[in-house]
């Protein structure tokens, strides 16, 4: 329960972090999305063997490493005004 609780509080922070990107176009089907997606992901993984909760908060952490690794070497290029 420990494992799967962090995978849906990972899950959530991410999602509240690109919908605060954008927050003044958020639809209730956003926030239907931002609530009931980690809590539905949460209740899969309490019901799966601990070893796939570990496998996929292993895999969200590297791809946020990858992703904080190379964010500097590929930034979008400004709009010419």
């Amino acid at each position: 329960m420990f494992w799967s609780g962090i995978v849906g509080i990972w899950l959530l922070l991410e999602i509240y972090i690109s919908f605060k990107k954008r927050s003044n176009n958020l639809s209730r089907r956003d926030l239907f999305y931002f609530i009931f997606f980690p809590l539905g992901v949460f209740i899969f993984l309490w019901a799966l063997p601990m070893v796939k909760s570990l496998f996929i908060l292993t895999s969200m952490v590297f791809s946020f490493a990858v992703h904080m690794v190379l964010k500097p070497f590929f930034r979008p290029k400004k709009a010419k005004k």
